[in-house]
């Protein structure tokens, strides 16, 4: 059995993430009442394009980034935002593994996104997890992964609004 751990940074981006999204929305609904009185500040418009892209960054972490993973023999447990939340058991073999790259500010890291049914129901991300390395192998030995894919912004978005 192989059990996820969790770097702290991770854990301080998303109190930062979560703190910044109702200051952010806060901010948004002031910065259209200075555009409504001063057209001529267009670029404070930019505070709530900010807003909704900090948010739905939080909501697609929590969805599928801030997992407690557990791989035993034929199952894989998923306890999702922390372990606080539901606990969801999958067959290994009906899981779908696709290896990609992410790229953030402090470098290229790898990710893995974890389907059943086509449907993500995680991600595991060298940058999240101090143990990523035994976690890739772990399932590496035991599901067949499927060819590295590139997953951009957009398609990031949408699955934090679905």
């Amino acid at each position: 059995m192989v059990r996820s751990k969790y770097r702290i940074v991770t854990a301080v981006i998303l109190i930062i993430m979560i703190i910044a999204g109702p200051i952010l929305t806060i901010l948004s609904f002031v910065a259209f009442k200075l555009f409504y009185n001063d057209p001529k500040q267009i670029l404070i418009l930019v505070l709530p394009v900010l807003a909704v892209t900090t948010i739905l960054s939080a909501i697609y972490h929590l969805k599928f980034k801030w997992d407690i993973i557990e791989i035993r023999s034929q199952i894989i447990k998923i306890k999702k935002v922390f372990g606080l939340g539901r606990e969801l058991n999958y067959n290994l073999n009906a899981l779908k593994i696709t290896p990609s790259y992410e790229s953030v500010k402090v470098g290229t890291g790898e990710i893995i996104l974890i389907e059943t049914n086509g449907k993500r129901i995680s991600e595991l991300s060298d940058f999240s997890y101090a143990n990523f390395q035994s976690l890739r192998e772990t399932l590496k030995e035991k599901v067949p992964f499927a060819p590295y894919s590139k997953t951009n912004l957009f398609e990031r978005m949408k699955l934090a609004m679905s």
